[in-house]
Protein backbone atom coordinates (compact mmCIF):
# COMPACT_ATOMS: atom_id res chain seq x y z
CA UNK A 1 0.00 0.00 0.00
CA UNK A 2 2.82 2.38 0.81
CA UNK A 3 4.36 1.72 -2.61
CA UNK A 4 1.04 2.40 -4.32
CA UNK A 5 0.80 5.76 -2.61
CA UNK A 6 4.41 6.61 -3.58
CA UNK A 7 3.59 5.89 -7.25
CA UNK A 8 1.49 9.04 -7.29
CA UNK A 9 4.46 11.20 -6.25
CA UNK A 10 6.25 12.70 -9.30
CA UNK A 11 9.73 11.28 -9.89
CA UNK A 12 11.41 14.69 -9.73
CA UNK A 13 9.81 15.31 -6.32
CA UNK A 14 11.06 11.96 -5.05
CA UNK A 15 14.60 12.98 -6.05
CA UNK A 16 14.25 16.29 -4.19
CA UNK A 17 12.68 14.57 -1.18
CA UNK A 18 15.46 11.99 -0.95
CA UNK A 19 18.27 14.54 -1.19
CA UNK A 20 16.65 16.98 1.24
CA UNK A 21 16.35 14.11 3.73
CA UNK A 22 20.06 13.31 3.30
CA UNK A 23 20.91 16.96 3.99
CA UNK A 24 18.62 17.31 7.01
CA UNK A 25 19.95 14.09 8.53
CA UNK A 26 23.55 15.24 8.10
CA UNK A 27 24.58 12.53 5.65
CA UNK A 28 25.21 15.29 3.11
CA UNK A 29 26.97 18.14 4.85
CA UNK A 30 27.17 21.87 4.01
CA UNK A 31 29.68 22.42 1.20
CA UNK A 32 29.65 18.78 0.03
CA UNK A 33 28.81 17.85 -3.55
CA UNK A 34 25.57 15.99 -4.10
CA UNK A 35 25.40 12.99 -6.50
CA UNK A 36 25.86 13.98 -10.14
CA UNK A 37 22.98 14.17 -12.61
CA UNK A 38 24.13 10.95 -14.29
CA UNK A 39 24.29 9.12 -10.93
CA UNK A 40 20.78 10.27 -10.06
CA UNK A 41 19.50 9.27 -13.51
CA UNK A 42 20.92 5.78 -13.01
CA UNK A 43 19.67 5.48 -9.42
CA UNK A 44 16.07 6.43 -10.25
CA UNK A 45 15.88 5.26 -13.85
CA UNK A 46 14.69 8.66 -15.00
CA UNK A 47 15.71 11.23 -17.59
CA UNK A 48 18.26 13.99 -17.07
CA UNK A 49 15.48 16.57 -17.52
CA UNK A 50 13.48 15.01 -14.67
CA UNK A 51 16.56 15.03 -12.42
CA UNK A 52 17.08 18.71 -13.20
CA UNK A 53 13.50 19.45 -12.20
CA UNK A 54 14.21 17.90 -8.80
CA UNK A 55 17.46 19.83 -8.42
CA UNK A 56 15.72 23.07 -9.36
CA UNK A 57 13.19 22.39 -6.62
CA UNK A 58 16.01 21.86 -4.11
CA UNK A 59 17.71 25.05 -5.24
CA UNK A 60 14.53 27.10 -4.87
CA UNK A 61 14.08 25.68 -1.37
CA UNK A 62 17.62 26.75 -0.42
CA UNK A 63 19.12 23.27 0.04
CA UNK A 64 21.69 23.42 -2.75
CA UNK A 65 23.42 25.79 -5.15
CA UNK A 66 24.98 25.05 -8.53
CA UNK A 67 28.49 25.84 -9.69
CA UNK A 68 28.69 25.97 -13.51
CA UNK A 69 30.87 23.20 -14.90
CA UNK A 70 31.35 21.54 -11.51
CA UNK A 71 27.98 20.40 -10.18
CA UNK A 72 25.67 21.11 -7.24
CA UNK A 73 26.68 21.55 -3.61
CA UNK A 74 24.87 21.63 -0.27
CA UNK A 75 24.30 25.22 0.76
CA UNK A 76 26.50 26.54 3.56
CA UNK A 77 24.27 28.36 6.08
CA UNK A 78 24.82 32.07 6.64
CA UNK A 79 25.02 32.00 10.42
CA UNK A 80 26.34 35.56 10.47
CA UNK A 81 22.98 36.84 9.17
CA UNK A 82 20.04 37.00 11.56
CA UNK A 83 16.40 37.81 10.95
CA UNK A 84 14.05 39.59 13.33
CA UNK A 85 10.39 38.67 13.06
CA UNK A 86 8.39 41.79 13.85
CA UNK A 87 4.61 41.96 13.67
CA UNK A 88 3.31 45.47 14.02
CA UNK A 89 0.68 45.65 16.75
CA UNK A 90 1.98 42.57 18.60
CA UNK A 91 4.73 41.89 21.07
CA UNK A 92 6.88 38.77 21.18
CA UNK A 93 4.59 36.67 23.38
CA UNK A 94 1.67 37.20 20.99
CA UNK A 95 -0.30 39.76 22.96
CA UNK A 96 -1.89 42.49 20.88
CA UNK A 97 -1.51 46.19 21.44
CA UNK A 98 -4.66 48.31 21.52
CA UNK A 99 -4.11 51.36 19.28
CA UNK A 100 -5.62 54.78 19.90
CA UNK A 101 -5.56 57.41 17.16
CA UNK A 102 -4.24 60.65 18.65
CA UNK A 103 -4.30 62.90 15.61
CA UNK A 104 -4.13 63.21 11.81
CA UNK A 105 -3.20 66.31 9.85
CA UNK A 106 -1.70 67.48 6.55
CA UNK A 107 1.58 69.33 7.06
CA UNK A 108 4.43 70.72 4.98
CA UNK A 109 7.54 68.55 5.16
CA UNK A 110 10.46 70.20 6.90
CA UNK A 111 13.92 69.61 5.49
CA UNK A 112 14.70 66.56 7.65
CA UNK A 113 11.37 64.90 6.84
CA UNK A 114 11.58 65.72 3.14
CA UNK A 115 14.99 64.03 3.11
CA UNK A 116 13.59 60.90 4.78
CA UNK A 117 10.77 60.68 2.21
CA UNK A 118 12.83 61.73 -0.79
CA UNK A 119 10.57 64.73 -1.41
CA UNK A 120 11.07 68.42 -1.93
CA UNK A 121 11.03 70.52 1.25
CA UNK A 122 7.57 71.99 1.79
CA UNK A 123 5.78 69.14 0.02
CA UNK A 124 2.54 68.12 1.68
CA UNK A 125 2.48 64.95 3.75
CA UNK A 126 -0.03 63.28 6.03
CA UNK A 127 1.14 62.97 9.62
CA UNK A 128 -0.65 60.63 11.97
CA UNK A 129 -0.01 59.74 15.58
CA UNK A 130 -1.09 56.62 17.43
CA UNK A 131 -0.73 55.63 21.08
CA UNK A 132 -0.88 51.90 21.77
CA UNK A 133 -1.68 50.29 25.11
CA UNK A 134 -0.66 46.94 26.53
CA UNK A 135 -2.63 45.68 29.52
CA UNK A 136 -4.22 49.16 29.70
CA UNK A 137 -0.79 50.81 30.05
CA UNK A 138 0.81 53.05 27.37
CA UNK A 139 3.43 50.99 25.53
CA UNK A 140 4.18 52.62 22.17
CA UNK A 141 3.78 55.97 20.42
CA UNK A 142 3.80 56.05 16.61
CA UNK A 143 4.66 59.07 14.50
CA UNK A 144 4.21 58.17 10.80
CA UNK A 145 4.25 60.08 7.52
CA UNK A 146 2.70 59.44 4.09
CA UNK A 147 2.72 61.50 0.88
CA UNK A 148 -0.45 63.58 0.63
CA UNK A 149 -2.70 62.63 -2.27
CA UNK A 150 -5.57 64.99 -2.98
CA UNK A 151 -8.86 63.19 -3.42
CA UNK A 152 -7.66 60.00 -1.72
CA UNK A 153 -8.85 60.35 1.88
CA UNK A 154 -7.77 57.86 4.53
CA UNK A 155 -10.50 56.23 6.58
CA UNK A 156 -10.10 56.81 10.32
CA UNK A 157 -10.58 53.11 11.12
CA UNK A 158 -7.77 52.21 8.69
CA UNK A 159 -5.43 54.73 10.23
CA UNK A 160 -6.18 53.42 13.70
CA UNK A 161 -5.80 49.70 13.08
CA UNK A 162 -3.85 49.06 9.85
CA UNK A 163 -0.17 48.12 9.93
CA UNK A 164 1.93 50.91 8.49
CA UNK A 165 3.07 49.08 5.30
CA UNK A 166 -0.55 48.19 4.49
CA UNK A 167 -1.57 51.80 5.03
CA UNK A 168 1.20 53.00 2.71
CA UNK A 169 0.07 50.53 0.02
CA UNK A 170 -3.52 51.76 0.36
CA UNK A 171 -2.47 55.39 0.12
CA UNK A 172 0.09 55.17 -2.68
CA UNK A 173 -1.44 52.37 -4.75
CA UNK A 174 2.07 51.06 -5.34
CA UNK A 175 3.64 47.62 -5.30
CA UNK A 176 5.64 47.46 -2.09
CA UNK A 177 8.85 45.46 -2.09
CA UNK A 178 10.31 45.69 1.37
CA UNK A 179 10.33 47.43 4.71
CA UNK A 180 13.61 48.67 6.12
CA UNK A 181 13.79 48.90 9.90
CA UNK A 182 16.38 50.46 12.18
CA UNK A 183 16.38 49.84 15.93
CA UNK A 184 18.12 52.07 18.42
CA UNK A 185 17.76 53.73 21.78
CA UNK A 186 16.89 57.40 21.52
CA UNK A 187 15.07 60.29 23.09
CA UNK A 188 11.34 60.34 22.43
CA UNK A 189 9.64 63.65 21.51
CA UNK A 190 8.41 65.50 24.58
CA UNK A 191 4.73 64.70 23.97
CA UNK A 192 5.52 61.00 23.38
CA UNK A 193 7.68 60.80 26.51
CA UNK A 194 4.89 62.34 28.57
CA UNK A 195 2.18 60.04 27.18
CA UNK A 196 4.37 56.96 27.67
CA UNK A 197 5.48 58.00 31.15
CA UNK A 198 9.16 57.62 30.27
CA UNK A 199 11.42 58.53 33.21
CA UNK A 200 14.34 60.93 33.16
CA UNK A 201 15.00 64.17 31.35
CA UNK A 202 15.87 62.46 28.08
CA UNK A 203 12.80 60.19 27.97
CA UNK A 204 14.79 57.33 26.43
CA UNK A 205 12.79 54.81 24.42
CA UNK A 206 13.37 51.83 22.14
CA UNK A 207 12.93 53.39 18.70
CA UNK A 208 11.75 51.36 15.69
CA UNK A 209 12.29 53.45 12.56
CA UNK A 210 10.52 52.19 9.42
CA UNK A 211 10.92 53.01 5.74
CA UNK A 212 8.48 51.41 3.28
CA UNK A 213 10.06 51.05 -0.17
CA UNK A 214 8.79 50.60 -3.72
CA UNK A 215 10.40 48.42 -6.37
CA UNK A 216 12.74 51.21 -7.46
CA UNK A 217 13.80 51.81 -3.83
CA UNK A 218 11.76 55.00 -3.56
CA UNK A 219 10.55 55.67 -0.02
CA UNK A 220 6.74 55.62 0.06
CA UNK A 221 6.32 56.07 3.79
CA UNK A 222 8.46 56.71 6.83
CA UNK A 223 7.98 56.90 10.55
CA UNK A 224 9.16 56.05 14.03
CA UNK A 225 7.61 54.09 16.87
CA UNK A 226 8.77 54.97 20.38
CA UNK A 227 8.39 52.01 22.72
CA UNK A 228 8.53 51.66 26.49
CA UNK A 229 11.69 49.52 26.75
CA UNK A 230 10.36 47.01 29.27
CA UNK A 231 7.25 46.36 27.15
CA UNK A 232 9.22 45.07 24.15
CA UNK A 233 11.62 42.24 23.51
CA UNK A 234 12.77 41.37 19.99
CA UNK A 235 14.41 38.01 19.26
CA UNK A 236 16.47 37.29 16.14
CA UNK A 237 17.73 34.01 14.73
CA UNK A 238 19.75 32.96 11.74
CA UNK A 239 17.71 32.06 8.67
CA UNK A 240 17.66 28.27 8.15
CA UNK A 241 19.65 27.30 5.10
CA UNK A 242 16.74 25.23 3.82
CA UNK A 243 13.08 26.24 3.68
CA UNK A 244 11.52 22.85 3.16
CA UNK A 245 9.91 21.41 0.03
Amino acid sequence: MARARRSFVPAYYQVAEYLSGEIENGRLKPGEAIPSESQLCERYGISRMTVRQGLNLLGEAGYIHSVPGKGSYVTVPRLDTIVIEFQEGRIEDGRRLEPQLIGVEVIEAEDWLAQKLGMAPGAKVVEFRRLSHLDEKPAAYELKYLPYRKGAPLVEREIRYAAFPALVARCCEKHLVKVRMTLYTGAAPADAAQLLGLPGEDGLALVLEQSVLAQDDRVLGWGSTYCVPEAYRLTAESDPFWKGI
